[in-house]
């Protein structure tokens, strides 16, 4: 069987596991421009996305933005090691690709108190990271390629010792 057959059927097998198990509504449009399966687009960006909660690391799941019955959102992930995907014909027609459009995506909370699953409390805050320096503009961060881009939950108590 070819490779793009075997993913094609992954997706579609994925896909109905998903409905029966009650996860159908993942399952949702995004009105952004999508991509075809099959071509060698002239942008073609990784950026690695962590999310940490103390010792533990919030997987990014893999074919966020893969879907079965339409082409691929333009930002996306193929396996769940974190790494997420920016492809456009061209820099000239690459369609909204910051954080904030991802989560979207992604069907995820992208909030000041909650990025997906980890939230903050009154003894826990969110710092957001980009190549090593904290930032402030998660909201509206445009992805790059190369970028490490990593939320971490902090204690309030350990951050301001």
């Amino acid at each position: 069987m070819s490779s793009k057959r075997l993913f094609f059927v992954s997706v579609l097998l994925a896909a109905a596991l998903g409905v029966v198990l009650g996860g159908g509504s993942s399952l949702r449009l995004v009105s952004l421009p999508d991509l075809a399966f099959d071509h060698d687009y002239a942008v073609h960006w990784h950026a690695h996305l962590s999310i940490v909660d103390g010792s533990d690391e919030l997987v990014v799941p893999a074919d966020v933005g893969l879907y079965f019955d339409r082409p691929a959102s333009a930002v996306h992930t193929h396996d769940d090691s974190g790494l997420l995907h920016v492809e456009a014909e061209s820099v000239e027609s690459l369609p909204p690709h910051t954080l904030a459009y991802f989560f979207s995506v992604w069907n995820q909370t992208f909030s000041s108190a909650c990025v997906a699953d980890v939230c903050t409390d009154s003894t826990r805050q969110l710092r957001f990271f980009v190549n090593g320096q904290e930032r402030l503009d998660w909201r509206m961060y445009d992805l790059a390629d190369g970028d490490e881009i990593e939320f971490v939950l902090d204690d309030v108590a350990g951050f301001w010792a």
